[in-house]
């Protein structure tokens, strides 16, 4: 489906710039590595009819899907011991660039400008995660905790566009290159060396 047609089946509760990584295990000769999956604004949406909340993230420039999670109540972030504004995580994505629309396992790592914004997104993803657990009653509770502002998209305004704006142009100069740990993936949790 078009990207604009998904958009619209969903409202979007949280969304944030971020720099997203892809955890690839070692193969043959390959080593175990972070690979870079895009750059982009990472959302939480969730879907107007079954009231499911999904990861969503699509690369800056060219509108790719680089994220397409379902947000298992099971999810976990786990804090990247490499740096305080960055999370790691376990989900099935259905956005893999060799076969799209099919599952996959894997680690990603969200990395933010600052703590935090980092910290914001955990809270808002730990929020709405009990919303694929428990349905209905979920949903009302949270809209609830919310009240009016629940139902609206978090939609910045033109201050905040000018700001983020000028973040994009900061965080491009970033020359400081803290990569995510080393992962290792044991019983569906990933925990840090």
């Amino acid at each position: 489906k078009d990207t604009s047609d998904l958009e619209k089946q969903c409202k979007t509760v949280y969304t944030h710039r971020c720099l997203l990584y892809r955890f690839s295990p070692k193969v043959g000769d390959t080593p175990a590595t972070w690979i870079v999956r895009g750059k982009g604004d990472v959302k939480i949406v969730q879907d107007i009819a079954s009231q499911k909340v999904n990861l969503l993230m699509h690369m800056e420039k060219t509108l790719r899907t680089c994220l397409n999670a379902i947000v298992l109540p099971s999810t976990e972030l786990t804090a990247n011991s490499g740096s305080d504004r960055s999370w790691l995580f376990n989900t099935i994505d259905y956005a893999d660039f060799d076969e799209p629309g099919v599952a996959k396992q894997g680690i990603f790592l969200v990395k933010f400008k600052t703590k935090e914004i980092a910290d914001n997104f955990k809270e808002k993803l730990d929020k709405y995660k009990v919303c694929n657990a428990e349905g209905a009653d979920a949903v009302s509770v949270v809209e609830e905790e919310e009240g009016t502002e629940g139902s609206k998209s978090e939609e910045p305004t033109k201050k905040e566009d000018d700001k983020k704006s000028t973040d994009k142009e900061e965080s491009t100069k970033d020359t400081k290159d803290d990569k995510p740990a080393a992962v290792t993936a044991t019983n569906d949790k990933p925990t840090t060396e």
